[in-house]
């Protein structure tokens, strides 16, 4: 299977087996079937590095200066701002986020609030996940 006339990066398997990713040339995330229609789209209004598909059906997505959280419809649910250059992100069970600061060369773990509640300094972090462990990969 491919899709072809799109940039996608960080493409995610959903369980209904769509593809979801974030097109970075085309400023917008997308959902794709597997007959290749996009059956979901929204339009991110700077190139999107990183998406993932909540548990409640939003959406989260992060661009160099913002990660966004929206409803199926496209509603802003709430918005942290990055000052610095996101590369990557995790959204959280418990409703924060890692962000991998590029910019700023760090990993931070943000509230919904956007308090900053962890960070490491690490050159040129590209992306980052918390392990089931606790511990943190970058």
């Amino acid at each position: 299977w491919q899709f072809d006339g799109t940039n996608v990066m960080a493409a995610k398997p959903l369980a209904s087996g769509n593809i979801f990713g974030a097109d970075v040339n085309v400023k917008r995330v997308i959902e794709i079937n597997r007959d290749k229609e996009i059956v979901w789209e929204h339009k991110t209004g700077q190139n999107c590095f990183d998406c993932d598909r909540l548990p409640n059906g939003n959406t989260i997505f992060g661009c160099p200066s913002y990660v966004r959280e929206v409803t199926t419809t496209g509603d802003l649910v709430r918005e942290w701002k990055i000052s610095g250059r996101l590369n990557g992100f995790q959204a959280l069970p418990s409703g924060n986020i890692l962000v991998a600061n590029y910019g700023r060369n760090e990993v931070v773990e943000l509230s919904p609030e956007g308090e900053q509640v962890w960070e490491f300094k690490e050159n040129g972090p590209c992306d980052v996940f918390r392990l089931p462990s606790g511990n943190t990969l970058i």
